[in-house]
């Protein structure tokens, strides 16, 4: 069994062990990826009008380009949840939003 924090920790029957192991991250524009948008809280036009209660799916199939972008235009003013729904190959989804 092991722990990660700072240094990994690996426990052997009654001994501790401790080493460094050197971390390589990567940034990379991902393309392919697709996301869906849905409102984090009732959505209002400025003159009180329900726009999306919260919940409700907002936009779906948001697909990201070559420049591992996403572009989702004119929202109205409020708090809104964005989901993975499909991640590319090699990667994994992220569950929690």
């Amino acid at each position: 069994m092991f722990l990660l924090h700072d240094d990994y920790i690996i426990y052997y029957r009654t001994s501790c062990y401790q080493f460094s192991l050197p971390v390589h991250y990567e940034k990379k524009k991902l393309q392919g990826a697709v996301f869906k948008v849905t409102a984090g809280e009732n959505i209002y036009k400025a003159d009180g009008t329900l726009v999306y209660k919260k919940g409700a799916e907002v936009k779906s199939n948001l697909v990201t380009g070559k420049d591992g972008k996403v572009v989702l235009s004119d929202l109205y003013l409020g708090t809104y949840v964005v989901t993975e729904t499909k991640s590319i190959e090699g990667f994994t989804i992220n569950t929690k939003p």
